[in-house]
């Protein structure tokens, strides 16, 4: 009777409040996450400390409650269970060292089976955050040899395949996903494992297994984004055998862009509208269409891929080794650092860097060679007629930038009369409304990225598309266009004619 009481009593007080509150809070964390599309997803999405203070409270209460049951109900057999909540709220808060300490509890003092199963496979999770991957290998090896029960087997599944992700076995990321799947509730998480696969058969090209995969998160309840993702990644995936088939995906990209709800998804397609062109061989497009997803991003993350985008292509495919080497310049500075291939990257970059310097030397050399050959008369009309050339090319740039930038002064002058007229509506002041923030921040981004605070900031302006070099620092008068090119080409000239 006694042992009755206790077990009722635990589990439905204390116990079930605590598992209910834990059910919620770790839901809300999987809905708060912050995929990178980018990359093939983590089964487990990593335990963001951003997020931290969201469910900070909720566990607190949870280890409370837990505690509760194992001091008042010491014989219930929810004791175990209780244990394992509280290491799961330790982790949850970071609080790795204690949560292991938890873990490692519930299998040593031999409480319910299902609860030591679960315990040693948070315990696993642990050791994954943490990056101690022979330790949880340990814990892995010794769960193959258990009875697990249908939930926990299903979780031990997922832990695995993030133990594989982690290592880049994506092979084996497959084999356990495919073997979590038919064991998991129907669900945005089980969504967001078909896409994973999806991602995984696309990266192996076997298009039509990735398409099945896509298909079947929109059957899931995911939610829009992950709905806009799989859309988007069918689309490169769908079979292309007539030029009707391209038509068709071309003109579904348009769509998507003018859909109003993606307005903040447009660096991302045209990402793939770039990525589709780059399938076709079409470089010229593809290149286009990269150029404009890195233009209108607020996003770093993505501009630095569209840029690494652009990179390879001109490094791979064009063999424009130069703006290959600008581009990988831009990238680097603010890919993710666990980017894949993230160190290769680097060293490609390096490598080409020294090559690019050592061709501009060598050309430089050649150049001159040549010129010294000339006689008088007819080095001056070669240098004149080549500097002429790059001086006309160098003005059409600086004009065109200048177009945009006023371009661009003008539509911020606009942005901030709409912000002002809301600002009159809604507050006394632009910066107690947070929307109005939200806005303004999203806009200085996607014109200048993120920047360190410093002062005269505009000055670290990056080269992207074209050089802007002193000339336009000094904020040239406005002269005749003829003489400042006449003028600019006889300083060049005699700078050259010094070196010759």
């Amino acid at each position: 009777m006694g042992r009755s009481y206790h077990n009722i009593t635990a589990k439905y007080n204390a116990f079930f409040l605590a598992r209910e509150k834990m059910k919620e809070a770790e839901k809300e964390l999987f809905l708060s996450r912050k995929d990178d599309y980018n990359k093939i997803l983590d089964v487990i999405p990593p335990n963001d400390s951003n997020q931290l203070s969201k469910v900070k409270t909720v566990m607190e209460d949870c280890i409370k409650k837990c505690g509760m049951v194992i001091n008042f109900h010491p014989y219930s057999k929810w004791v175990g269970a209780s244990y394992e909540l509280v290491g799961r709220s330790r982790f949850y808060m970071q609080d790795y060292e204690n949560a292991i300490t938890t873990f490692k509890y519930v299998n040593t003092k031999g409480l319910e089976e299902s609860a030591v199963h679960r315990s040693l496979i948070n315990l696993m999770r642990t050791f994954l955050a943490l990056n101690q991957m022979g330790d949880a290998k340990t814990v892995m090896n010794f769960l193959k040899g258990e009875n697990l029960n249908k939930v926990n087997l299903a979780e031990f599944n997922l832990t695995r395949a993030q133990y594989f992700r982690m290592l880049n076995n994506y092979k084996a990321v497959a084999k356990y996903l495919e073997r979590a799947v038919p064991l998991m509730h129907r669900g945005e998480r089980k969504g967001r494992i078909y896409f994973i696969l999806g991602q995984i058969f696309h990266e192996f090209n076997r298009p039509n297994e990735a398409l099945g995969y896509y298909k079947k998160v929109l059957v899931n309840n995911p939610t829009y984004e992950m709905i806009f993702y799989s859309k988007l990644s069918m689309a490169q995936v769908f079979p292309i055998e007539t030029a009707k088939d391209e038509k068709k995906i071309q003109k579904y990209f348009k769509t998507l862009l003018a859909d109003s709800k993606n307005k903040d998804f447009e660096d991302k397609i045209y990402y793939e509208m770039g990525i589709f062109e780059l399938r076709r061989q079409d470089f010229a497009k593809a290149v286009l269409h990269l150029q404009k997803s890195a233009s209108v991003s607020a996003n770093p993350s993505q501009k630095a891929y569209s840029y690494l985008k652009l990179a390879e292509i001109h490094y791979d495919n064009l063999q424009r080794y130069e703006k290959a080497k600008q581009y990988y310049d831009s990238a680097i500075t603010n890919l993710p650092k666990d980017a894949e291939n993230y160190d290769r990257i680097v060293r490609r970059y390096k490598v080409l860097d020294k090559f690019v310097s050592n061709l501009n030397t060598v050309r430089l050399q050649d150049s001159l060679l040549r010129y010294a050959r000339l006689d008088s008369n007819a080095l001056q009309a070669r240098l004149s007629y080549e500097l002429q050339i790059e001086e006309r090319q160098r003005q059409d740039q600086i004009e065109r930038l200048e177009a945009e930038a006023a371009k661009q002064a003008a539509k911020r002058k606009t942005s901030g009369s709409s912000l002002a007229s809301s600002q009159n509506v809604a507050g006394p002041w632009y910066f107690y409304n947070t929307t109005a923030v939200a806005l303004g921040k999203r806009e200085f981004q996607k014109q200048w990225g993120n920047r360190q605070l410093a002062d005269n900031w505009r000055r670290s302006l990056r080269e992207e598309e074209v050089e802007v070099d002193s000339l336009v620092k000094t904020k040239e008068v406005v002269v005749d266009r003829e003489q400042l090119i006449k003028d600019r080409v006889e300083q060049r000239k005699t700078a050259l004619l010094k070196i010759i």
